[in-house]
């Protein structure tokens, strides 16, 4: 049994390009190390964090899990803690340690400048960039959590800075605001010569394309402006370096993931009966009560009143899913609720046929076929007024 193992853990991708692209990654960050190295994904792609957790504890005493996160947001906070949990119960004589994201490391802000370099050095005519008037637009994916979506705009101004600080538009390309097209309206006001887009994305997807098309669409209205959009940050040896620093940080017990030793997360003396599948999940909901109540605890949060859950699966995305999400995500924002509301899109929750399907929790209500005109109905009726959306309720859970 070897003494330590680094698993990488990615999102996951119904873009078969963007899995390989992780892997890619995966295995060239393997090279520089003596370690064993092994990939999981949270959903979406194999293998399952659960069963790589499980594979790399039967190979290794140690377990460094490293997540391929920008930011800290519900999988990074819940997902990953909670997989650990019921890996240590498994494997007791195990270690696990967890990292935190790695959207403020250094690496990646330099890749991230680099990226925006490598556009500006297209044409050998721009080179002196501080001659030319340019707008610098970051954008990120956008996250329902304030803290994810403040240390982007942290990482924006860094981007900037090492871009000789050009007049700058941190954005976001869903969940939340400003978005593109009112961004690039804003930057278009200084009138500069030409327009940089940054996306501060870890790897290709759907997304990007969206970028690049919103581009240049946008673009047609404005010929007399250069608009380009750099690279994703992608497979690079800076990434690798964040890797490493990752993986260095979490031998040095310096940079552990908040709330993995959390004893409302992962079994502690006397409470190891209250963990595992129903209990560990009502054991989290004490711990949403209980965080703000701890002294100098990492983050402490008010707990939620209803979580709210999207089906992004196949047969309900073909059907409108994802402007459900966004839809919900919206009117819960322009009610003044996401601090009471969590949104959640998941996979597969067995109503094909039937979707976009969406359930709403704790009260156990399922609704099918609510498509995005129904986002705003939804929201007033249960929960503004705790009346049921009769008109697209499926059935309730007893």
């Amino acid at each position: 049994m070897q003494q330590t193992a680094i698993l990488i853990v990615g999102h996951g991708s119904r873009n078969q390009k963007s899995n390989q692209e992780f892997r890619d990654l995966v295995d060239r960050f393997a090279l520089s190390r003596n370690e064993l190295v092994q990939c999981a994904f949270i959903e979406l792609a194999e293998p399952g964090l659960t069963e790589a957790l499980d594979a790399a504890a039967k190979k290794a005493r140690q377990i460094l899990v490293i997540p391929l996160a920008l930011f800290g947001a519900g999988h990074v906070k819940n997902d990953i803690p909670l997989a650990i949990a019921e890996a240590q119960l498994q494997h007791p004589d195990t270690i696990f340690k967890a990292a935190g994201p790695m959207g403020l490391l250094p690496e990646l802000v330099k890749l991230a400048a680099k990226r925006g370099r490598e556009v500006l050095d297209r044409d050998q005519s721009r080179r002196k960039r501080t001659e030319d008037h340019m707008a610098v637009l970051v954008i990120g994916r956008g996250s329902s959590d304030p803290d994810a979506n403040s240390d982007f705009y942290k990482v924006a101004r860094m981007i900037g800075e090492a871009l000789g600080d050009p007049f700058l538009v941190p954005c976001f390309v869903g969940v939340t605001g400003p978005d593109l097209e009112s961004s690039l309206e804003l930057a278009v006001k200084t009138r500069p010569k030409r327009i940089v887009v940054i996306p501060y994305f870890l790897l290709q997807g759907i997304l990007i394309s969206r970028i690049h098309d919103q581009v240049a669409e946008f673009g047609k209205a404005w010929p007399h402006i250069s608009m380009s959009v750099a690279s994703y940050l992608g497979v690079d040896s800076l990434m690798c370096d964040a890797l490493s620093f990752q993986a260095e940080g979490l031998v040095g017990g310096k940079l552990a993931l908040p709330c993995v030793s959390c004893k409302y997360r992962v079994p502690t003396e006397n409470v190891v009966k209250n963990f595992s599948a129903l209990k560990a999940l009502l054991w989290s909901q004490r711990h949403r009560f209980t965080h703000s109540q701890a002294v100098d605890h990492v983050h402490s949060h008010k707990p939620i009143k209803k979580h709210i859950f999207v089906c992004t699966n196949i047969d309900c995305a073909e059907k409108g899913g994802f402007r459900t999400l966004q839809s919900i995500r919206r009117k819960i924002k322009d009610a003044g609720l996401q601090n009471e509301v969590a949104v959640t899109r998941t996979s597969c929750m067995g109503k094909c046929g039937e979707g976009p399907a969406v359930v709403v929790y704790p009260d156990g209500i399922w609704y099918r076929e609510l498509t995005s005109e129904f986002a705003g109905p939804l929201i007033t009726e249960h929960i503004q007024n705790d009346r049921l959306f009769s008109e697209r309720v499926d059935h309730i859970m007893n």
